[in-house]
């Protein structure tokens, strides 16, 4: 779109072209509505950002409501790809109108923190606020192109909820079992079987359960509730009070006795915080097995230090033939080492250089094929990483077809 200057003394002022944006998102071969709710996305350069060895694509998707809303920068749903996934695909859950607020971040030791910033979230809010007015500031220097993308989603695109008694019974259970709503078809009949399953057995065994333990516990309560079922009552196990006569620890006793009524009972005096002076009989025992150890091993005591002095000599000499050896042949391991340095560093020139060739062969914005042809996108560039592109890829292209999203409006 032109953009005019003020005239001037009445002379025309020439037109001046806006730049184009450094990033594009192709929905729909470039039409503002929707036909799924499930959009495949792909995304497009300009050079300048191509050169700059883009990364991650991160996208915040919103409604017209979350639009609206005084908090619409901690809001919607966010994603995070990295460009050499070549496609994302996005379920939207409401219809009318949309957009998508893009960033891309350039190549930096950095972005996995900024990813995880970016998707944080805290009691349904998102830590960090998406500047929309803004968006090209955001994450500044690493930010190298940002986007707005807005379009519609028509109304039939969504898949109708279960109408059916047993349907709505198997919604109403998921929902409460799981804290959401399904998404999408496939997840209401994933869910289907262990909500059967837990319908069918855990449930009526967990009540069953419930209301056996609950009638205990009543008579529990009552039992206690009777005034003579607190003689002798102790705040403390029984055995744990043996344990601590035992051990001397007569400041932790609760050994009260009631002179008038002749029985003990529970008193209410705070735990005295005084400390025995006089040793444990465990630290007697401790201090006794030592001495006689000493007095009857004297010979094997002096013997020991003679073995662990040769050890000590042994180990020494040991160290020093490593350093003297390490020092000998460092020379040939330095050569070695730099040499090993030099391949790995033209391996990864020429790694960078053939991801480049890949990236301005396929994410070029002045090569926008006119859809997103799910059979015919690029294949990755590293051969480990097709197996599961192409698994997903054939996964979402199926799920598209059988499996739409639910709408929450």
């Amino acid at each position: 779109m032109a953009r005019k200057k003020r005239e001037v003394q009445g002379d025309p002022a020439p037109m001046v072209q806006e730049p184009e944006p450094g990033v594009k998102l192709l929905l729909n071969g470039g039409k503002e509505e929707m036909i799924a709710a499930t959009i495949p996305v792909r995304w497009f350069f300009s050079d300048a950002v191509l050169a700059q060895e883009p990364e991650w694509i991160l996208i915040t998707e919103q409604d017209r409501r979350e639009e609206e809303s005084t908090d619409s920068g901690r809001i919607g749903r966010r994603y995070a790809y990295r460009v050499d996934a070549v496609a994302a695909f996005i379920q939207i859950f409401t219809s009318g109108w949309h957009r998508f607020g893009v960033i891309v971040l350039r190549k930096d030791k950095c972005n996995k923190a900024v990813v995880d910033d970016f998707l944080n979230t805290d009691h349904g809010r998102f830590e960090t606020a998406t500047k929309w007015w803004l968006m090209e500031d955001m994450y500044d220097p690493i930010n190298i192109a940002s986007a707005i993308v807005e379009f519609t989603v028509p109304a039939g695109v969504f898949a109708d909820k279960p109408k059916s008694k047993i349907g709505k019974l198997f919604w109403k259970w998921e929902t409460s079992l799981y804290g959401s709503e399904p998404k999408d078809q496939c997840e209401y009949k994933k869910l289907i079987v262990p909500t059967a399953c837990y319908l069918l057995t855990l449930y009526p065994i967990g009540m069953s359960f419930k209301y056996l333990f609950g009638v205990v516990y009543a008579l529990i309560v009552l039992y206690m509730g009777l005034w003579w079922a607190f003689w002798g009552w102790r705040p403390k196990n029984i055995l744990t009070e043996i344990r601590d006569a035992f051990l001397w620890r007569k400041d932790e006793l609760e050994m009260r006795y009631n002179r008038r009524k002749k029985w003990r009972v529970w008193s209410h005096d705070e735990y005295s915080d005084k400390k025995s002076k006089w040793p444990m009989p465990y630290e007697i025992c401790i201090l006794m097995g030592i001495g006689i150890l000493v007095y009857h091993n004297a010979v094997n005591i002096l013997t020991g230090v003679a073995i662990s002095a040769g050890i000590f000599i042994f180990s020494w000499g040991l160290y020093s033939f490593f350093v003297w050896a390490r020092e000998f042949f460092a020379p040939k391991l330095e050569a070695r080492k730099l040499e090993r340095y030099q391949r790995q560093k033209q391996e990864k020139e020429a790694r960078e250089k053939a991801y480049q060739q890949w990236l301005g062969d396929n994410f070029s914005a002045t090569n926008i094929p006119s859809t997103v042809d799910l059979e015919h996108l690029p294949k990755p560039l590293e051969q480990r990483a097709r197996m599961s592109y192409f698994f997903r890829i054939n996964f979402w292209a199926a799920k598209i077809k059988v499996c739409r999203p639910y709408s929450k409006d």
